[in-house]
Order: structure tokens, then C-alpha cells, then sequence
């Protein structure tokens, strides 16, 4: 009776985390499906692609390399490309419990010791209202920062200032779905 019982529990063990696997597997593909660069064209003939999420898209040149990252409740996206050259971004975005516009005495609440040079009020996209500063980070450096606040989410930009300039255009194609 006894091993009845454990074979009983062991099929139900084995069919629960079977449906377990196979629904994951089907988020896990919808996901990558949803992440997966477009080729795109613009009036200028600049070859660009672009990367989609189930939150938001945006243009990039071609020739980047773009990868994703689950980070507590939103995510990471680490755009490079490899040139010799410092070329790169990340995006990445958590919940934020406060609505925008975000400001540098918002920021510096959480965040006393961050270093803000060169601040401005920027707006990005859909005249999305942001705050962009250059900063450091111990991994890349001298930074140049755009954060802002879109549906309950802090998104904050990263890039090395030599790229700043094209990453503002990159932000000027952010669309949130």
C-alpha cells in the first residue's frame, strides 16, 4: 500500500512539473521571440534594427550585439558593438513606486554619493520628460546617464560619453507598447 502511495505521488510530482516545464518553455520562446531584432530602413538609408520587448522598442544602428537580462521585476538590455572603440549601452528598467518627472534631488535622495556632472532636463522619445548627467561607474568608467520614470517603471540609460551623442538618437526612437 505504502509503495502504491510513493508511485502515486511520484506520477503526480512528474506530471506537475512536466506542465510546469512546458509552460515555461512556451514564455521563455514567446520571450525570445519578442526580443529578437528587426531590420529596419530610415528615409536617410542608415541601416538600422530595431529591438522590441513586450514594453517598449527602439532603433539601433546595425552591427550591435544586443542582449536581455532578468533584473528583480524589469529587466536589462546590454547593447555593444565591437569595435576598438568604446560603443555600447544598457537599458535597464525595475518598478518604481513614484510617478515623474524624475529629478537630480530625487535621485541623490536614494542615492547620496552619486556623482552628477554636466546635468540637464532632456525630454526623449514622445516627449517623455528625463534627467541626463554624466557620471561613473566602477565597471565602465566616466558615464553619460538619461534616467527617467514611464508607467510606475525607473528606466535608467548608461553609456560612455564618446557615444552619448548617438544614444540620445537612439532614445529619440523609444516607443512604448
Amino acid at each position: 500500500m505504502i509503495r502504491g502511495l510513493a508511485k502515486t505521488r511520484i506520477l503526480i510530482m512528474t506530471v506537475i512539473l512536466a506542465g510546469f516545464y512546458f509552460l515555461l518553455k512556451d514564455r521563455l520562446e514567446n520571450r525570445e521571440e519578442n526580443n529578437h531584432p528587426i531590420s529596419v530602413g530610415t528615409s536617410k538609408g542608415e541601416d538600422l534594427e530595431m529591438y522590441q520587448t513586450d514594453i517598449f522598442s527602439f532603433q539601433y544602428p546595425k552591427g550591435f550585439v544586443v542582449n536581455s537580462y532578468p533584473v528583480s521585476g524589469g529587466g536589462k538590455i546590454v547593447a555593444e558593438r565591437i569595435t576598438g572603440q568604446k560603443e555600447g549601452f544598457q537599458i535597464a528598467f525595475w518598478p518604481f513606486d513614484e510617478t515623474g518627472p524624475l529629478t537630480i534631488e530625487r535621485i541623490k535622495k536614494d542615492i547620496p554619493d552619486i556623482e552628477i556632472n554636466n546635468f540637464r532636463n532632456i525630454e526623449i522619445a514622445t516627449d517623455f520628460p528625463a534627467v541626463a548627467f554624466e557620471s561613473a561607474d566602477e565597471i565602465m568608467g566616466r558615464t553619460f546617464e538619461v534616467w527617467f520614470i514611464y508607467k510606475e517603471k525607473l528606466y535608467q540609460v548608461m553609456t560612455y560619453p564618446t557615444f552619448a551623442e548617438q544614444m540620445e538618437k537612439i532614445l529619440t526612437t523609444l516607443r512604448f507598447e
